[in-house]
């Protein structure tokens, strides 16, 4: 996120309820009639559509999860944590002899997180905790090539998407 867009957001968030929900609605609105291809950047992952993560990936898995190598996956945290992206856990896998996967080590410090944001303006002391972990995670496990991270993030939008699925699966809707 550019330094711009980054304080249009820090005084965007600042406004009252009602004036940001106007902003968001405005927002979408915009994109209504635009090509395919903002629609798919809208609908797909935050993180897989900022360039520079996209750049530092060595491939991805057979669902489409991008992955990284040691040590250029500590520098997409660092590019998560510029872009407001929380990365929620990193996990390790071991490329076996036959060319599949298995599980080296997964993350487990979500368990350490004190609670999750209610509030976007919450949200960035929530990325810049989990990343920090991330980052942790990720120094205390340094591999070689025969392995691969992958890392599970969400943006706000994401995030609140992720959350009103639950609701609606606890609430029978």
């Amino acid at each position: 996120m550019s330094p711009e867009i980054s304080d249009l957001l820090k005084r965007a968030l600042a406004l009252p309820v009602d004036e940001r929900a106007a902003l968001a609605n405005t927002l979408l609105d915009s994109l209504e009639g635009a090509d395919e291809s903002v629609q798919e950047a809208w609908e797909g992952g935050d993180f897989e559509m900022i360039p520079a993560v996209a750049s530092k990936a060595i491939g991805a898995l057979s669902n489409g999860e991008l992955t990284f190598a040691f040590p250029e996956v500590l520098d997409v945290i660092k590019i998560c944590s510029a872009n407001q992206i929380a990365v929620l856990g990193p996990d390790l896998f071991r490329l076996r002899s036959d060319g599949l996967y298995e599980t080296g080590k997964l993350s487990a410090y979500h368990l350490e997180m004190k609670s999750d944001p209610k509030r976007v303006e919450e949200w960035p002391d929530y990325v810049q905790e989990n990343n920090s972990l991330a980052e942790q995670f990720v120094r205390a496990n340094p591999v070689g090539d025969d392995h691969l991270y992958v890392l599970t993030t969400a943006s706000w939008r994401e995030f609140q998407n992720i959350r009103k699925q639950k609701r609606q699966r606890n609430h029978g809707s």
